[in-house]
């Protein structure tokens, strides 16, 4: 009834390094890790609130200010809003093949071009 499959000598299921990656599913574990990012952004956006809420709004700037450089806040402000646009380009491609438009593999390399153009003329516009 039950096998041993020591004795065989073999994985039970193959292993995900024997497959190479591919871009679309890059793309959509990079669009689910930016949405995770965000969510957390907006959680921690509305625990500032709160907190501003209970010290005062002076107090806690002159604190972020104190503890922040202006290089830092660039930084910062690079990096959130770098996701936020990576995340919005890439849910418009989401929503096209949701819709069924342009799913043929073709079409896939003009998406990450039109992609990584689109990504980096809004990077730069900041």
């Amino acid at each position: 009834m039950f096998r041993d499959f020591s004795l065989l000598n073999r994985p039970l299921s193959p292993h995900l390094t024997i497959y190479l990656p591919q871009y679309s599913s890059l793309f959509s574990i990079w669009h689910r890790f930016s949405g995770i990012l965000l969510l957390i952004l907006l959680a921690a956006t509305l625990f500032l609130i709160n907190i501003i809420s209970f010290c005062g709004l002076l107090d806690f700037f002159y604190i972020l200010n104190v503890f922040l450089s202006s290089k830092i806040k660039k930084l910062i402000f690079l990096f959130l809003s770098s996701i936020s646009m990576y995340h919005s380009v890439n849910g418009i491609r989401h929503l096209t093949w949701n819709l069924g438009i342009w799913l043929h593999k073709d079409y896939l390399i003009h998406f990450m071009i039109t992609l990584i153009f689109i990504f980096s003329l809004m990077l730069i516009i900041i």
